[in-house]
């Protein structure tokens, strides 16, 4: 018999905090959305209709009004996702450089403070 047998031959996936899954941004976007940009696909097709979109002009660039702009808007969001992951990650870094008593009384992240406030001396 082969030492592989009983052994899983998929990876666990990895996990993030407190065991789930770690967040992962698709760039996907609504159905109303798909909807716009195939309508307005249609329309650049049309006969007399003039495409400003500025495509590649080599030939594996893609010539899909619909595939262009919706890899543009997929690529976004993901950016956007990213740069609001790197902000709340500079705030949460910051917050840690604060004393503990300013982190009572305020908070950069608007959540609640990550530690508690140390009580004041007894006057």
């Amino acid at each position: 018999m082969g030492g592989s047998e009983g052994r899983r031959l998929c990876r666990r996936p990895r996990q993030g905090p407190h065991g789930h899954p770690p967040p992962q941004s698709t760039g996907a976007f609504s159905a109303d959305l798909d909807r716009v940009l195939r309508q307005l696909a249609r329309t650049a097709r049309a006969s007399g209709s003039i495409d400003h979109t500025p495509y590649g002009t080599s030939r594996a660039s893609t010539r899909s009004h619909y595939t262009f702009h919706s890899a543009a808007i997929s690529a976004a969001i993901v950016t956007a996702d990213a740069l609001t992951i790197q902000n709340s990650a500079a705030a949460l870094g910051f917050e840690l450089t604060l004393d503990p008593r300013d982190l009572a009384r305020r908070s950069t992240s608007g959540r609640p403070p990550l530690r508690t406030a140390p009580p004041p001396p007894p006057a």
